[in-house]
């Protein structure tokens, strides 16, 4: 089975991700759907500095603090710029990626920070939402 990284969006936290998430275990696979600081239950850690990057490394963290390998990295909105962002932090620990959903950043930027980020990887190894 495979293990998931589920990345949300602007305004949003990891609680986006409880419908998609129980019916992913339910197929047995191990899900994670990280509250980025600043976001959802973790919102009162709103503070100057906390950018696409920062989060990107926040989760890229988490990633190698619980030495999670092989994962399918999943971001709707926003949260396909920050896994850009981890994609290129900790690209040895994952197997795929998926950008999904618009953003108030567009897609079309998310796509391109993604191909600058894995550049070994075709331009259509990942879902296209525009």
């Amino acid at each position: 089975m495979a293990t998931f990284v589920l990345v949300h969006g602007s305004f949003q936290g990891g609680w986006i991700w409880k419908p998609t998430a129980e019916v992913l275990r339910s197929q047995g696979h191990t899900v994670y759907a990280p509250s980025l600081d600043g976001c959802g239950e973790r919102s009162k850690l709103i503070r100057p500095g906390i950018t696409i990057a920062a989060q990107g490394q926040e989760v890229a963290d988490f990633l190698f603090y619980e030495d999670l390998k092989d994962i399918v990295l999943v971001g709707t909105s926003t949260g396909g710029l920050v896994i850009c962002k981890i994609a290129e932090l900790a690209r040895e620990r994952i197997s795929r990626d998926c950008v999904r959903g618009r953003s108030c950043a567009t897609a079309r930027r998310a796509r391109q920070q993604y191909r600058a980020a894995r550049p070994e990887c075709p331009s259509d190894s990942h879902d296209r939402t525009d």
